[in-house]
């Protein structure tokens, strides 16, 4: 039951989540094909699991929890197993190439994100994927003008603030 901070939820199937992605990586040491697929079927059994629930939704707080989180956790971590193998196979990792690859991936987010609305609420689920393209983006190409306006110090110590602020933003 979600009591007065209603976004400590997260602390606790993150917790559990965190658990099963040691598991994973432990016991598929080395093997990073299987690892890559096993990141990928614990994403979409969560997913599963929240897209079969009567009241489908990424946004309810206190429905299906744990499985929004492991479709979101594990849907970033195959994003980094792939960009692990990409990384290599990328002629160049900086230049305009890359910042128009993000500026296009910001774009398709903000667009997912803008057009969730009551009657479409459907679209939350394009959401975390949007998202990933976003990060896998920004992963493959560190060294462009968007990266580098992200490094300044103001952002950096905000970012260092906001899962702080997340968790007691209610109180507040």
């Amino acid at each position: 039951l979600v009591t007065f901070n209603f976004p400590a939820w997260s602390i606790s199937v993150e917790f559990w989540t965190y658990l099963l992605f040691a598991l994973c990586t432990w016991s598929l040491t080395g093997k990073s094909l299987l690892t890559t697929v096993a990141f990928a079927l614990t994403s979409l059994v969560g997913l599963s699991f929240v897209v079969m629930a009567p009241e489908m939704s990424l946004t309810h707080a206190d429905d299906h929890m744990f499985a929004r989180c492991l479709f979101g956790f594990f849907l970033g971590a195959l994003v980094r197993a792939l960009a692990a193998t990409q990384t290599r196979a990328l002629p160049s990792r900086r230049g305009a190439a890359g910042t128009v690859f993000q500026v296009a991936a910001i774009a398709v987010a903000l667009t997912v994100v803008g057009a969730v609305n009551d009657r479409s609420l459907w679209l939350e689920f394009f959401a975390p994927p949007a998202f990933a393209l976003v990060i896998l983006c920004f992963v493959l190409w560190p060294d462009t003008p968007i990266v580098r306006f992200c490094r300044v110090p103001p952002l950096l110590f905000l970012g260092t603030l906001s899962y702080s602020l997340h968790m007691v933003h209610v109180l507040v």
